[in-house]
């Protein structure tokens, strides 16, 4: 084997091997690389080639550039298999025109990732895993800071969610502009809606719970009234903020309104609501020391009436409790007529507590139209007597009443004693009052010439309407003292028990 140099000033090294069958020759190339440059194997055996990458005298490594600015300077695409160190405030950069504006560094005794971009830190993740866009210092595992006074500069997703800024000037929004999409929040229990008070903490205002119903100043549901479930929409406060307002300004006669609607069947499938049908109902709950079912009062809106095409006869029911009891009883009614209906049993109408000289009570417990069918009797007995003619209509008012009687007596009959015609009310006690001072009005049509001078009265003892010859007789008409048929008309006013 031999060793020579070629070249006066630079060249080459031959080193040759004896030609012996299995033996190489490796020859170097010649002098057409450049400075600073390694030799690598050319692919072909035996020979071998000038490299890529070059070492400068400063001690910088080239690798596809053979003016290398760092310690390592690639053109070109790098891959790693293992782990790549850096000391803290190195990094790795990327850049196409030797500006080194994009990069990836540690910070922070390298505890923080740095990313740059246009020679600026763009992004951070800290040591706690919290991530910061825009800030060099995240509390959240997600911040972002806008960078200008725009609300919906911070983030946008897609077209559609934007969160603006965190100065307190500006505005930020949840938005979506896609047309003809969903803007969807989801969660699988709540979501809820704060905003800060006056000392500057976020509180809670509002919030969608797991089920649907929406809580505003609460963060739980609560069944209240009548309802046997809690209630979809619930609002709730410690002070008279717990209220619900509704304002509407146009150039219209129409107020904002509530609207109720009721269907039998399903939303998807409703059908005719029927008679008797409650389709609204409000209440006024009370807390009873345990909760805030017991309602004092309500008003309820019901189908009365058949129902049709555009025809839905209704009537509204108003009701209060009473002491001792939690539901109310139907106080009064407004029918489909609009006829104001009172409830049996019901004490009255009351137009004040105290009335003038010196009354006690102005209420109105009676009021009542109707008819009656008086009957005649002697002694009690109405054994025979027959009528061509026997109607009565009165007219009640509190205690008094207003009565008419159209007798025709065709017959008398055989019964005797003093005559009495019924009334529909008894008549009150008369104990300050001899039973001629209540006076009706008596015509007499035809009968008797003894009836031309009579007085009826209404009388307490006797239960009825009485009569007297004239009003100098005290005694009670009698049978002996009628005709066998007479007409008579009777109109007047007593106080009933």
């Amino acid at each position: 084997m031999g060793l020579s140099l070629r070249g006066a000033t630079s060249g080459a090294i031959d080193i040759n091997a004896p030609a012996v069958a299995g033996d190489n020759t490796i020859t170097l190339p010649g002098n057409n690389g450049a400075a600073n440059q390694f030799y690598k194997n050319s692919g072909t055996a035996g020979i071998v080639t000038y490299s890529s990458m070059v070492e400068t005298s400063a001690g910088r490594i080239g690798i596809g550039t053979d003016n290398p600015n760092q310690k390592l300077d690639v053109s070109g695409n790098a891959h790693f298999l293992g782990d790549m160190f850096t000391l803290e405030g190195a990094g790795i950069f990327f850049s196409g025109n030797n500006d080194y504006g994009a990069g990836v560094y540690g910070r922070n005794s390298g505890n923080d990732l740095v990313m740059n971009a246009g020679s600026a830190e763009k992004v951070r993740i800290t040591s706690a895993g919290n991530v910061g866009i825009g800030t060099d210092n995240p509390s959240r595992k997600l911040q972002i800071a806008p960078s200008g006074s725009n609300a919906y500069d911070a983030v946008q997703i897609g077209d559609g969610l934007y969160i603006g800024n965190t100065s307190n000037n500006a505005n930020a929004a949840v938005f979506h502009q896609g047309g003809g999409a969903d803007l969807e929040i989801g969660s699988q229990q709540h979501i809820t809606f704060t905003t800060g008070d006056i000392a500057g903490i976020a509180s809670e205002r509002m919030r969608l719970d797991s089920t649907g119903r929406l809580l505003i100043g609460a963060t739980s549901s609560e069944r209240m009234g009548k309802s046997t479930l809690a209630q979809v929409v619930q609002i709730s406060a410690n002070d008279n903020s717990a209220g619900l307002a509704m304002r509407r300004a146009s150039n219209a006669a129409f107020g904002p309104y509530f609207a109720f609607a009721k269907a039998n069947g399903t939303l998807a499938s409703p059908t005719t609501v029927q008679d008797g049908d409650e389709i609204g109902f409000m209440s006024w709950g009370a807390y009873d020391g345990t909760d805030y079912r017991s309602y004092c009062a309500s008003i309820s809106a019901e189908i009365q009436g058949t129902v049709g095409s555009d025809s839905t006869p209704g009537k509204l029911v108003f009701g209060t409790t009473s002491a001792g009891g939690n539901t109310t009883s139907t106080r009064m009614s407004i029918d489909n007529t609009g006829l104001i209906v009172l409830p049996n049993n019901c004490p009255g109408i009351q137009f004040g507590t105290t009335g003038a000289a010196g009354l006690t009570s102005k209420t109105l417990d009676d009021y009542e139209e109707g008819t009656w069918t008086p009957t005649l009797s002697f002694g009690g007995n109405n054994t025979g007597i027959t009528y061509a003619t026997q109607t009565g209509a009165y007219t009640k008012i509190g205690n008094t009443v207003f009565v008419q009687i159209a007798m025709n007596v065709s017959n008398i009959g055989s019964a005797s004693g003093d005559a009495v015609i019924t009334l529909p009310y008894p008549v009150a006690n008369s104990a300050n009052w001899t039973q001629w001072e209540s006076v009706a009005n008596l015509y007499l049509l035809s009968g008797s010439s003894n009836w031309s001078t009579a007085v009826a009265s209404f009388s307490d003892l006797k239960g009825g309407v009485i009569f007297a010859e004239d009003q100098l007789t005290s005694s009670i008409m009698t049978n002996t003292q009628v005709a066998s048929a007479f007409n008579i008309r009777i109109s007047g006013t007593y106080i009933a028990a």
